[in-house]
C-alpha cells in the first residue's frame, strides 16, 4: 500500500523480447482448460476481479452471462469394478454421450413405458444400465444457473467424484464444475459449465 493508501501493484518486468507482427495476443490467450477473460481470453488471474490484460470486470462478466452446463455420460471401468456384481459384462462399446442441460428439472433413470417415467438422462436404449433405477436420481438448475443433485431413494444409491459424497435421498446436494456422478454399475454423468 502507497502513502496515498491505494495498493500498489507491481509491473511486470520487460525482459526485451521481441514478438513477431500479430503473435503478441496469441501468446497471452489462455490455454486449453485454463479460465479466460471473456473480453480479450488472457488467462483469468486466480483472485482479483479484474483482468491483468485489459481491465474488463470479470464479476460483472461472469453474472452477464448465462451459466450453461452440459453432461457427458460415460462407461465407467473404475465404476464398474468397484460396485458392479458378479456376472455382469461392461459395455465396452457403448460410446459416449454429451447433452447439453437446458431444463429446470432433469430426471436421471430408465424410461418405462407403462409407467409413464420418461427421464431428460435416459439410461435404458443405447445407454443402457440394469442397475439404474427408472427414477433413480434429479437434476435441479438453482436461481443461478449452477445444478443441484438429489437422490431420489434409488435402490443403488448415488455418489460423487469415485465415492467421496453419498447423495442421500432428498437432500440436494449443489454440484461443482467438474463434479462426477455414479450411477448404477457403470454409468459415470460428468458434468461441466460451457464456456460457449
Amino acid at each position: 500500500m502507497n502513502d496515498d493508501g491505494e495498493d500498489e501493484v507491481e509491473e511486470a518486468e520487460d525482459t526485451g523480447t521481441e514478438h513477431a507482427p500479430g503473435t503478441e495476443l496469441l501468446a497471452s490467450r489462455a490455454p486449453p482448460h485454463v479460465p479466460a477473460c471473456p473480453v480479450c481470453a488472457a488467462p483469468r488471474p486466480s483472485e482479483g476481479r479484474f483482468c491483468e490484460r485489459c481491465g474488463a470486470d470479470l464479476v460483472a462478466a461472469d453474472a452477464s452471462r448465462p451459466m450453461r452446463w452440459v453432461a457427458e455420460i460415460v462407461a465407467d471401468r473404475q465404476l464398474f469394478e468397484r460396485v458392479s456384481p458378479d456376472g455382469l459384462a461392461f459395455p465396452e462399446a457403448r460410446e459416449v454421450v454429451t447433452l447439453d442441460l437446458t431444463e429446470a428439472e432433469l430426471l436421471i433413470g430408465r424410461r418405462h413405458e407403462r409407467r409413464g417415467i420418461e427421464p431428460a438422462i435416459d439410461l435404458s436404449g443405447p445407454l443402457e444400465d440394469p442397475a439404474a433405477s427408472h427414477r433413480h436420481a434429479v437434476l435441479t438448475r438453482l436461481d443461478d444457473g449452477a445444478y443441484a443433485l438429489a437422490d431420489l431413494d434409488s435402490t443403488n444409491g448415488t455418489e460423487l467424484n469415485d465415492g467421496q459424497v453419498a447423495i442421500k435421498a432428498g437432500r440436494p446436494h449443489r454440484l461443482a464444475d467438474g463434479d462426477r456422478i455414479h450411477i448404477g454399475a457403470w454409468t459415470t454423468i460428468v458434468v461441466r459449465r460451457s464456456s460457449s
